[in-house]
């Protein structure tokens, strides 16, 4: 049972990788997707916070922040979560600290791509 558990997170987290792959962005600030910034998408001010503190990679703020309540797995415009966002950033470690913090990598997203 753990072995299927641990290649259902592995295949999850291979299937988010390469869609970070797809996303063409520079750094957390100039992500867009479909036209979007991350304030167009996270309207919620503390969750946006965590997107910015995440993108930038910034371990003590994310730590912060969750302490603080913001929630990891919290889903902006078209169910887009904070995890899928950060990987638009391409930021390691943002991404592997919101998965330390229980960020759910098996979420559905609405295609934001519309």
């Amino acid at each position: 049972m753990k072995l299927m558990e641990s290649t259902t997170r592995w295949r999850a987290l291979i299937a988010l990788g390469m869609m970070a792959m797809m996303m063409q962005a520079a750094g957390c600030s100039e992500v867009e997707i479909s036209g979007k910034n991350a304030a167009d998408v996270f309207k919620d001010p503390q969750t946006l916070a965590l997107v910015e503190a995440a993108c930038h990679g910034d371990l003590p703020k994310i730590d912060a922040l969750v302490k603080q309540g913001a929630n990891v797995n919290a889903m902006g415009y078209r169910d887009m979560s904070v995890l899928g966002w950060t990987m638009a950033c391409h930021s390691h470690r943002g991404f592997e600290r919101l998965l330390e913090l229980g960020a759910n990598p098996n979420y559905k997203m609405e295609a934001i791509y519309q």
